[in-house]
């Protein structure tokens, strides 16, 4: 499947992380601590930093074993594959809901008129085309268009910072109108998907100093969030912020250019970088497994699958249960798994400790 560098490792797991949710992330900050939301976010990008810490020290003890093996080697067989089989439901409802949350963007944005089928099927399409080339193919597309992607962000940030109004910051914190349980869940979705890392990992043509990439992608991901929230509650306020949908899509209207179409037109491959990632892993999980040969003739049935499933939720209401729900078991597999496997590893002295 080929080999990657640190830099493709950093770019992969900040590409496959960062998707709908830094649309919707300013909303779930105001909603659950106001003006001081941002702290929230910032609490859990920490959080989430810790927990990809134990993951690498986890697949550090394993360097060349599949993380599906690693199950199966620390849980047993049968609950190793169990895991596993949550894991591919997983993937597949991931998978769906970034599809059907982008195009839910772009019929109520530029696309009004495009039957939501349509782009389902070209997000998916061109996800399954480049898994069909495997994780390498996949790295080097996602460094290209991360550089499209810091371009058009680090352009937003220049034209919007001089509309923030610091007052609107303050104070410090005060409660939102969302409950806590439902806005950590929905700034937590936010932060899925840096599972590819252990998908990864085996492929990585140099494994020294993996931890400290593997931190950084995630610290990258809560400062580009953080900044996303703040600007848009300086710009807005929490009291507007928390009655739009998708503030940093607003955010990017008060550029004082047409800039909807070219937007959008980033924002899908920003989405091609997460459905493409959560397909890979899908394929992978099935193919070790079930112990197959090829992953790739999974790929059609699958990507049927995945537009059936982004084709249920018929509004963004429905989108946005949808999120949550599934964020219970994003908790799950990887808030917890990490550091209970890891746990597990220590206590029954499974594998080898290896140098960070």
């Amino acid at each position: 499947m080929g080999e990657i560098s640190k830099l493709q490792l950093l770019i992969l797991v900040v590409s496959s992380v960062i998707a709908n949710g830094i649309l919707a992330i300013p909303q779930a900050a105001a909603g659950i601590g106001g003006p001081g939301g941002w702290i929230v976010v910032l609490l859990i990008g920490l959080y989430a930093t810790l927990q990809v810490i134990l993951l690498t020290l986890l697949l550090q003890r394993f360097p060349n074993t599949n993380f599906i093996d690693i199950n199966i080697n620390v849980l047993g067989k049968f609950a190793g594959s169990l895991a596993a089989g949550i894991l591919v439901f997983y993937f597949a409802l991931t998978a769906s809901l970034v599809t059907r949350g982008i195009t839910n963007v772009a019929l109520t944005t530029v696309l009004p008129s495009t039957p939501p089928l349509v782009i389902m099927s070209i997000l998916v399409l061109t996800s399954i085309y480049a898994v069909y080339f495997g994780l390498e193919i996949l790295a080097r597309v996602n460094l290209i268009l991360f550089a499209l992607k810091t371009v058009t962000f680090l352009s937003v940030i220049f034209f919007t910072i001089p509309q923030m109004e610091l007052e609107n910051l303050l104070p410090l914190w005060e409660k939102g109108s969302m409950s806590v349980t439902e806005g950590i869940l929905s700034i937590h979705s936010a932060f899925t998907g840096y599972i590819i890392l252990a998908y990864a990992y085996p492929y990585l043509r140099n494994k020294k100093g993996a931890l400290f990439t593997a931190a950084f992608a995630l610290l990258v991901i809560t400062v580009i969030y953080l900044i996303a929230v703040v600007i848009s509650t300086a710009v807005f306020g929490p009291s507007e912020l928390v009655r739009m949908n998708w503030p940093v899509f607003f955010l990017i209207r008060q550029v004082p250019v047409p800039v909807d179409a070219p937007f959008m037109a980033v924002w899908v491959t920003n989405a091609f970088s997460v459905i493409s990632s959560t397909i890979f892993m899908l394929c992978y999980t099935l193919k070790e497994l079930f112990k197959l040969k090829d992953y790739r003739y999974l790929l059609p049935p699958l990507a049927v699958i995945i537009i059936s499933i982004s084709s249920l939720p018929q509004n963004i209401q429905e989108t946005g249960s949808f999120a949550v729900n599934l964020a219970y078991i994003g908790t799950i597999f990887e808030w917890l798994m990490p550091a209970v496997l890891l746990g597990l590893t220590v206590i029954l002295k499974k594998g080898t400790a290896q140098s960070t």
